[in-house]
């Protein structure tokens, strides 16, 4: 292989002799007091380079590449490239039918098609509705992502998910990446970190500065944010859960609870702790224990809590993920349920209905849940959100064989 210095035809003596340099392959001359100055740079002949004499290489033209235009289509139609994009994008402005034939005609025999990527660019906002979920480990949020995807796509929406990991910045990062995209729409399932249970500092701060954008949130908004708070109905759901246990003969109804910054086991401790008050149960003498939203974490914790002895002969459980691992932890400590231990919890996923026993749960609307969120969105892109708004949806008991009740 010759240097890089090296040119065909010349001897490496005459070619460092001319001034040829191995880093660049440019000539150079010595000016006076100025050392040496490198020539113009010339474009290389590549065919000569390489001995390919009677070849000629050369860029083919961009206009003799088979790429077909809107202005071809245009001219092929007799029209403007204005009435073209009217055609293909369905507006903004009205198309006579004959016209559209015409522009139609002449995109099926050219064969165009519009580079979707400066399509997106070139708009505002485009069909995609970003929706970011805590966990996608969790059959809830799993099902409700489902819910609304499914809801977003028979609208003509397309879905780009995000998955938060209950973290603040993760969230945020993905809130900034979906508005850079020009999405439609935000919906956010939320990942709570401050006390109140609304979303964390970095997410608060992009909705209030991004105040025109649709948005449905499962958390509660930041103040000084738009759009509206989507939310099951959690406390009547949760008191509909103890007041079953109750009517089983239980006055001793602990709780396993969620992290206590989320808005929701907020509402269904609410829920948990006035049906006892009403009931004239001391709550404050109840056994309370709490984790994540996790059976594994929730098993481990039951593991526990089951070598000591029980104050508890029922338990409300905020979610089925936690109430799956507390169904194992029990049945390995030797415990038959519901004889010695009753148990409703509250999500409503499929899985509630095959684990042995089958769980008693409160059952949220999540298809209901999801397609209200996409007709929001859709109603907020039509007309931008000025004010706050909140809607609860109610949740329905779903009794089975945990709490006591015959199968």
């Amino acid at each position: 292989m010759r240097p890089a210095y090296h040119r065909p035809g010349r001897s490496r003596h005459q070619s460092l002799r001319h001034g040829a340099t191995a880093a660049s392959g440019r000539r150079s001359v010595a000016l006076p007091g100025r050392g040496v100055r490198p020539r113009s740079r010339r474009r290389p002949n590549l065919a000569s380079q390489y001995g390919c004499r009677g070849v000629s290489v050369r860029r083919t033209p961009e206009k003799e590449r088979n790429v077909v235009t809107r202005d071809d289509v245009a001219r092929l139609a007799g029209t403007s490239t204005a009435v073209v994009s009217y055609v293909l994008n369905n507006g903004p402005r009205p198309v006579a039918a004959a016209t559209r034939r015409r522009v139609l005609q002449a995109v099926e025999e050219l064969g165009y098609r519009p580079n979707a990527a400066a399509r997106a660019l070139s708009r505002r906002h485009d069909d995609v509705i970003g929706l970011i979920v805590p966990n996608f480990d969790n059959p809830y949020f799993a099902a409700l992502g489902t819910a609304i995807e499914g809801a977003a796509t028979a609208k003509g929406f397309t879905v780009i998910l995000g998955n938060a990991r209950h973290e603040d910045d993760r969230q945020a990062a993905y809130v900034e990446t979906f508005l850079s995209r020009q999405c439609s729409g935000l919906i956010l399932v939320g990942a709570a970190q401050e006390s109140d249970g609304r979303n964390g500092p970095r997410t608060n701060a992009l909705l209030k500065r991004e105040q025109g954008v649709p948005l449905v949130s499962f958390d509660p908004l930041p103040n000084g944010a738009r759009g509206t708070l989507l939310t099951p109905d959690n406390v009547p759901g949760a008191a509909a859960a103890v007041e079953h246990l109750l009517g089983h003969g239980h006055t001793r109804v602990g709780m396993l609870a969620g992290p206590q910054k989320f808005k929701a086991v907020q509402e269904r401790e609410r829920g948990w702790r006035e049906t006892l008050e009403n009931a004239e149960i001391d709550a404050a003498s109840q056994t309370v224990v709490r984790c994540r939203f996790d059976r594994y974490e929730a098993f481990d914790l039951t593991e526990r809590l089951l070598r000591s002895p029980r104050q508890f002969t029922a338990l409300f459980i905020h979610t089925d993920e936690q109430a799956i691992g507390v169904i194992h932890a029990a049945r390995a400590a030797g415990l038959t349920l519901p004889q010695d231990l009753a148990i409703v919890s509250f999500d409503g996923i499929r899985e509630a209905g095959l684990i042995t026993p089958q769980l008693t749960t409160v059952q949220q609307p999540i298809t209901q849940l999801g397609a209200r969120a996409v007709d929001l969105i859709q109603k907020q892109i039509a007309r931008r959100p000025t004010n706050r708004t909140t809607e609860r949806l109610t949740c329905e008991l779903v009794t089975r064989t945990s709490c006591g009740c015959p199968g």
